[in-house]
């Protein structure tokens, strides 16, 4: 197993570090100036923190915490500089420039918005830790118990077959250290962690070959845990129903996450939520600019000045 670090990895926390103090250009000049400083060396603490706790899914938390909280105090602080308008429609007409035609509002727009969906996107990506897996194959009788088939899953997830892989490989100690600083876990807690990295299913086309896979961060310990897991359903089955197809070997690549389908989807969505963003901002600036010329219009009289 791998020693998780006790120091955070300088690259990601560094990475975050820099882009947090890009995003505070969203925040007016002069707040910028009086806070800057401070907040960007808050968040580099956090950063710390946070990885020290989570690792790389710490680190991912902490965004998701901070993105949402950024954009909307960005976007307040941006609001209370437009004290002097005396409505909304005024604050917003000023924000976007009324005198900017509606293309190049929604181009600017959306621009903006394609870029903080697929940056934000790319960088949760690449803060993921790589998973791992590893997968071994089993080969059931069907023929000498024909109700197995639907019941086998369940009896691969049972206490009798996981809880001896626990006692086997030691997992309440070994993940206490790993996930839970020191602290053993309970039986109970390691066969949850242990069930969400397993994935169950049968091979097409055979009719009787069973997958186990195992996802872990580490590529030996899935190998392990997969090996573990039919083994033990072996032991539980009895020998004649239950055949070994192939063992499973660490994987040479992570599994997840699946950093080039992330990136597509990513740009996809920011294709998808740039056009709206961009369009509604486009449509209310023609709004106010026909409501702006009709207020400024003169006003009509219902019958015509009579001369003197």
């Amino acid at each position: 197993m791998r020693r998780v670090p006790t120091e955070p990895d300088g690259k990601a926390v560094a990475l975050s570090g820099r882009l947090f103090q890009r995003l505070l250009a969203a925040y007016p000049s002069a707040y910028r100036r009086e806070y800057g400083p401070p907040m960007a060396q808050l968040f580099r603490d956090q950063c710390r923190d946070s990885w020290r706790a989570g690792r790389g899914w710490g680190l991912v938390g902490l965004w998701l915490r901070v993105l949402p909280d950024l954009v909307r105090t960005s976007v307040l602080e941006h609001l209370s500089t437009l004290k002097e308008r005396n409505t909304m429609l005024d604050r917003i007409g000023s924000l976007l420039l009324l005198r900017s035609k509606p293309r190049s509002v929604f181009f600017t727009v959306a621009t903006v918005v394609f870029l903080l969906v697929v940056g934000t996107c790319t960088l949760i990506t690449f803060l993921l830790p790589d998973t791992y897996a590893s997968t071994a194959r089993i080969m059931v009788d069907w023929t000498v118990n024909a109700r197995a088939g639907q019941k086998e899953f369940k009896v691969i997830q049972s206490d009798a077959v996981l809880g001896k892989v626990i006692r086997d490989l030691d997992l309440n100690q070994t993940w206490g250290r790993k996930y839970a600083r020191g602290v053993p876990l309970t039986t109970a807690q390691t066969k949850a962690l242990l069930k969400a990295r397993l994935d169950l299913r049968p091979v097409r086309g055979t009719g009787s070959l069973i997958e186990i896979r195992v996802f872990s961060e580490d590529r030996n310990e899935a190998a392990v845990l997969a090996n573990a897991i039919a083994h033990s359903y072996r032991e539980y089955r009895p020998l004649s129903l239950v055949e070994f197809v192939n063992e499973g070997v660490p994987g040479l690549r992570p599994a997840r996450p699946n950093r080039p389908r992330n990136i597509a989807l990513g740009l996809v969505g920011g294709i998808l939520f740039a056009s709206l963003a961009g369009a509604a901002m486009a449509g209310l600036v023609t709004r106010i600019r026909r409501r702006s010329a009709g207020i400024g219009a003169p006003p009509q009289t219902g019958a015509a000045p009579n001369p003197s």
